[in-house]
């Protein structure tokens, strides 16, 4: 049963219920001992009797220890109060993006600027080897001076295969939560993560990108009615982005299409790169994304590979695709879909990326097909004088 406000547990008097989820209930609460108000997480008392709750609890509490970045909510203590498992965390004060997207999309310079700070955190927490899993408006607050907190590591995992006892228990959102083997919010899940198979970063990756959607176009990029209805969605369906705003950069539009590929090993393969793209599309003066649509369509195509390159104008990309088991260049326009062959011969040519003036397309050069790049291996670039 919740707390009422004037509760004792331990030091901490209660406030205020602030929310409460499949992995504890969150309040507001005075630290009689420091005189501050903290959020306090605790773990519900029926919990509290099941080892693996309480397990999962007690390495919350280790993970964000670990942790120490201005855009995660910080750990103050973990104790057990009155017969409870009891998180300290600093108080967010502010509105979580959930609440901001009722009011409508964001401007596209403000929803940049917000994910910019959230991968930044992400990239904090990837770097300790740690996955959130759970990324999705709800668990992400912005202060009154715009900053970003990100919250709830309560299905975080550690990059290395963790304990199999502590990996199915679910989380709960509104009208949408996901039980048994699966773990994670349905409609931030990535397809990987749907399917009950093991995750990376890259699940962070494809979560971040369907919450820059949502803030894009006030809409969630993968709808569904019910949970099984919502993941049909995420493994089957593309997201409608028709709904993209008018001026919306170029970059920001092959962003979302490198972030919500299906496949993890076509998608952006870390958070680091996702953060540079957007910062990239904040600096960079371009005009707004010709056909935005048909563009994140086009990196979606099966055939199109190897994370596409876009030109400065929105009008043609760049990309690798296999050839009788080795990858060769193709440049696309985006509106006809008509293809052109760059390279050809012996070698992989792989990961290209197009120069500012566009004229040269940079890409590396593998010495034989299905093996890995190494220090010593030749950089490449075709360049032409017609485009």
């Amino acid at each position: 049963m919740a707390l009422n406000p004037g509760e004792r547990l331990g030091p901490y008097e209660i406030v205020s219920l602030l929310g409460a989820g499949g992995m504890g209930e969150v309040y507001r609460a005075r630290d009689t001992r420091l005189d501050r108000d903290v959020a306090l997480k605790i773990l519900p008392e029926e919990f509290f009797r099941v080892e693996e709750r309480r397990a999962r609890f007690v390495r919350e509490a280790k993970l964000l220890a670990t942790l120490s970045h201005p855009a995660i909510a910080a750990i103050f203590s973990f104790e057990e109060a009155s017969g409870r498992h009891v998180i300290a965390m600093e108080l967010a004060e502010g509105e979580t993006l959930e609440e901001r997207i009722r009011r409508g999309p964001l401007p596209v310079e403000e929803a940049l600027g917000l994910c910019r700070q959230i991968a930044e955190a992400l990239e904090a927490a990837h770097a300790k080897g740690i996955v959130h899993r759970d990324l999705k408006p709800a668990n992400v607050k912005v202060t009154a001076d715009g900053n970003v907190k990100l919250l709830d590591f309560g299905l975080a995992k550690i990059s290395e295969p963790s304990d199999p006892g502590l990996s199915s228990l679910p989380t709960e959102s509104p009208g949408l939560t996901v039980a048994g083997a699966v773990l994670g919010t349905a409609p931030y899940m990535s397809p990987e993560q749907a399917r009950g198979a093991s995750v990376d970063a890259r699940t962070d990756v494809w979560a971040l990108g369907c919450v820059l959607y949502e803030l894009l176009t006030g809409r969630r990029a993968y709808p569904g009615d019910t949970v099984a209805d919502t993941l049909a969605a995420i493994l089957r369906s593309e997201p409608d982005f028709a709904l993209l705003p008018d001026g919306a950069p170029t970059r920001v539009a092959s962003l979302l299409g490198r972030t919500l590929q299906k496949d993890a090993r076509r998608r952006i393969p870390d958070i680091r790169e996702f953060r540079l793209e957007i910062e990239r599309a904040l600096t960079t003066a371009e005009p707004p994304a010709p056909a935005a649509a048909r563009l994140v369509q086009v990196t979606s195509a099966e055939g199109v590979e190897e994370f596409p390159s876009f030109f400065q104008d929105g009008r043609r990309i760049v990309f690798s695709r296999d050839d009788g088991g080795l990858r060769r260049l193709v440049l696309m326009e985006v509106e006809s879909g008509r293809e052109e062959l760059l390279t050809a011969g012996t070698s992989d040519d792989i990961q290209p990326d197009v120069s500012p003036d566009g004229r040269t397309v940079y890409f590396a050069r593998a010495r034989a097909a299905g093996r890995r790049l190494e220090p010593n291996d030749v950089f490449g670039a075709y360049e032409w004088a017609d485009l």
